[in-house]
This record gives C-alpha cells, sequence and structure tokens, in this order.
C-alpha cells in the first residue's frame, strides 16, 4: 500500500482515539481497494437491540467529523 494512505489511516485513528465527543472507536481506518475504508467486525452475540440503529447513527457521525477533520487539516498545510 502507499505509504501515505497508511500515514492518513494512523492519523484518522489516532484522531478519533483522542475525541471525547466521537462516535465509539469500534474498528479502524485502513486504505481500501479504492478509498480510505473504516473496518470494524461485531460477533453474532453481540447483537442486540438497538445496536444496529446505534451503528447506523454513529458511522454518520463518524462521516460528518471526519469530512470536516480532512477539510480543516487540508486547509492548515
Amino acid at each position: 500500500k502507499d505509504s501515505a494512505a497508511v500515514d492518513l489511516a494512523n492519523e484518522l485513528n489516532r484522531w478519533e482515539l483522542s475525541g471525547h465527543d466521537l462516535p465509539p472507536l469500534w474498528g479502524a481506518w485502513c486504505m481500501g481497494d479504492r478509498a480510505m475504508t473504516f473496518v470494524s467486525f461485531f460477533p453474532t452475540q453481540l447483537c442486540i437491540p438497538g445496536l444496529l440503529h446505534n451503528l447506523t447513527v454513529w458511522a454518520a457521525g463518524r462521516h460528518e467529523r471526519v469530512r470536516e477533520w480532512l477539510h480543516f487539516s487540508h486547509l492548515i498545510q
């Protein structure tokens, strides 16, 4: 993989761990086939009522915050 993509994935993971107002980091950023991707795994035993809804809300929140972070980091470089 491209070292810049690996660096970006590592930076995204560090950024998410540092934020107290971000969705839970139950996964990690990595380089997918075509773009940066957030991946996670949830065993069937963890599937409880309401989990899918929470995961969807957290994914939408993560999407918005990462877009802001990427835009802001691009402006300061």
